[in-house]
């Protein structure tokens, strides 16, 4: 990323922006586009403003207004005016256009490759220079066939998306190898570690953590959860509860246990359990636990976020899989992860 380079970052989860700061920070000529995707995403704005670490912030509510709008446009016209109906819902609903001029001549960070937004920056700018950046296992798995790309591309006359479309040049990614044959091509590497391990450690402790971790003792077993229940209508919180009741009674010594929230998630896990598993905030990225050199967890135990990988401080990593619960494997596999 050359640092005499506007760069704009289109964000849509608490990992997205944790990697924007860091960026940012290093960089110091970034613009910052969020969206309601992920809930608490707008409260990091006063502190990113106090700490001047974007030039502008545009926030999106994609989830709010921009999609409901979206949705009352035709099948015709949603069919064969695609791109005007995304560009005309986006910009009659945000401030986006404010800072026109300003992504117009920069360089555009993409995250979530799918969706409206997405969608709109690559319809909209598509003369620009685009890079993705990881964003988990979605980065190397290809959902779109050849009917779906060819409908997108011919029919609708849009965006595409999984780094397909032209105007993506890069896509930085941990292991560039393994990246869908049709865009290998672009693949770069992302050291995340690396990146992590050059932060302004005081900085980003500031903006994502809002009390201490509070995380002591030995033997410490870390559950990330998922959103399962709020992602799927097949799973109710009672279901996705009694999972991560039956992964800490097969999988820890029931000592030390502590619970990750999905920034997601609605679910008050602290009513569910006893007081000894403790129940960590939802609202910071995990990756931010790579920063203190201290911080040890004998075990990491997940049904499948990638987030796990990206941890240093885990000794034995658990990855169980949606075959672990056979019983809602085709409702697990609707969610998007």
């Amino acid at each position: 990323m050359n640092s005499n380079i506007k760069q704009t970052f289109v964000c849509e989860t608490v990992y997205h922006l944790f990697i924007a700061v860091i960026k940012s920070l290093n960089h110091r000529n970034a613009n910052l586009i969020i969206t309601d995707f992920t809930p608490s995403l707008s409260n990091y704005i006063p502190e990113l403003k106090k700490k001047k670490v974007f030039n502008k912030i545009i926030f999106l509510k994609q989830r709010l207004k921009i999609r409901p709008e979206y949705n009352k446009f035709s099948l015709f016209r949603k069919t064969f005016f695609r791109k005007e109906c995304i560009e005309k819902s986006v910009n009659e609903n945000s401030k986006i256009l404010k800072v026109h001029n300003e992504i117009l001549n920069s360089e555009i960070n993409l995250f979530f490759n799918l969706g409206h937004v997405t969608a709109y920056f690559v319809n909209k700018y598509k003369n620009n220079f685009f890079r993705m950046i990881e964003d988990g296992q979605r980065n190397y798995i290809s959902r779109l066939g050849f009917l779906k790309i060819y409908k997108r591309k011919y029919i609708y006359k849009s965006f595409i998306g999984e780094g397909i479309d032209d105007c993506i040049k890069e896509i930085h990614v941990q292991s560039p190898d393994k990246l869908p044959k049709r865009v290998r091509a672009k693949g770069i590497k992302f050291d995340l570690k690396k990146l992590i391990k050059r932060a302004e450690k005081s900085i980003i402790k500031e903006i994502f953590l809002n009390t201490e971790l509070n995380i002591c003792g030995q033997n410490n077993s870390l559950i990330i959860t998922q959103p399962l229940s709020e992602d799927s209508r097949s799973i109710t919180e009672k279901q996705k509860v009694a999972i991560y009741k039956d992964i800490i009674d097969s999988h820890t010594n029931g000592k030390n246990i502590y619970i990750k929230v999905h920034p997601r998630e609605k679910t008050n896990y602290e009513s569910y359990f006893d007081k000894d598993i403790r129940v960590l905030s939802k609202d910071f990225p995990l990756e931010i636990l790579n920063i203190f050199d201290d911080l040890k967890f004998e075990k990491g135990i997940t049904i499948w976020s990638s987030a796990l990988d990206n941890l240093n401080c885990i000794n034995k990593k658990i990855f169980l899989g949606i075959d672990y619960f056979p019983k809602i494997k085709e409702q697990v596999k609707k969610i998007h992860f």
